[in-house]
């Protein structure tokens, strides 16, 4: 895997899962029951280049097994102490690959973090990873710019590497508009 697990493959594709049936391949999850600081759990060890720490590679390296480069939903590998925070995740799967959505109930920084989504594709390239936040998308901005994680005010920022470009959005959520995206691209 790619170290940081940065994002790739544009937030459209991810939006067009949200709708799927309930994983049969359930963690040892329930639903969220009590807000926590999940500040340890998604840090960015590089945000300007979408590059998260260790328990968000350790998250994403549980979610997804492949067969002859088709994702399919494993685990959630969540640590004890942030395990109340994750709902029952709903699993769906087209031509293009899987996502899973995972309800959250706590908070990054001061701001109220409402999901945990991953974007499998098919072919075996890195998976996706986005948290959607209560707020709207200046107050969301603002807040994470406090966390060192900058946007510009359109809500984009690119950063060039030598091999890739870092995108890092953030958007108004397409199904709750007082609800606001974070996605990161590696492309």
């Amino acid at each position: 895997m790619v170290k940081g697990h940065a994002i790739c493959f544009a937030f459209l594709s991810v939006a067009f899962f949200h709708s799927g049936a309930q994983a049969s391949n359930q963690p040892v999850i329930t639903n969220p029951t009590q807000s926590i600081s999940l500040d340890d759990l998604f840090e960015f060890t590089d945000p300007d280049h979408c590059d998260w720490g260790k328990q968000v590679d350790r998250l994403i390296d549980s979610l997804w097994v492949y067969e002859d480069d088709n994702p399919a939903f494993n685990k959630l590998d969540v640590p004890r102490q942030f395990r109340s925070a994750f709902g029952i995740p709903k699993v769906t799967t087209n031509a293009d690959g899987s996502v899973v959505v995972f309800p959250l109930t706590g908070t990054l920084g001061d701001l109220r973090v409402t999901t945990f989504e991953s974007f499998a594709p098919v072919g075996g390239d890195p998976p996706s990873l986005h948290l959607t936040f209560e707020g709207n998308k200046q107050i969301v901005r603002q807040k994470l710019e406090k966390l060192g994680i900058s946007v510009n005010v359109n809500g984009h920022s690119i950063v060039d590497g030598d091999i890739y470009s870092y995108h890092t959005y953030i958007t108004a959520n397409d199904k709750i508009p007082t609800h606001t995206d974070l996605i990161c691209l590696l492309v």
